[in-house]
């Protein structure tokens, strides 16, 4: 909510006695709107501020949902994610795309896909 409850919801619910969830979820039924009424601001204007997306950004949404993290590539080409231990890609002919104490971004994106980003 805002951080407008602060603690005041815990101290209504101790001077309420109420100690389980149950009798917590029928206090809020209403305790809620009275709170909702006393700190309800009407807003200044009601026009849509929202920008609409970029083609480059709409492509990129499962990228920018994603849960994001850094990992320093070992020495074996390896980086560890989740307790398992992730083998990179070489290729010893062409070049590698990644090299030992390289950063990686990890994304764990929404459909459990996991994607290794290096230098973009």
């Amino acid at each position: 909510m805002n951080k407008t409850l602060q603690d005041r919801l815990l101290k209504e619910l101790r001077e309420n006695g109420i100690c389980n969830i149950a009798d917590a979820n029928a206090f809020l039924k209403e305790y809620l709107p009275k709170f909702n009424k006393k700190f309800h601001v009407e807003p200044k204007g009601n026009s849509n501020l929202h920008i609409p997306l970029r083609e480059d950004e709409k492509i990129r949404l499962s990228e920018i949902f994603s849960v994001q993290d850094t990992r320093k590539v070992r020495n074996d080409y390896t980086i560890s994610f989740e307790t398992k231990t992730i083998q990179l890609y070489r290729d010893k002919e062409g070049g590698s795309i990644v090299y030992r104490g390289d950063m990686v971004t990890t994304e764990k994106h929404m459909d459990g896909t996991i994607h290794i980003r290096n230098k973009n």
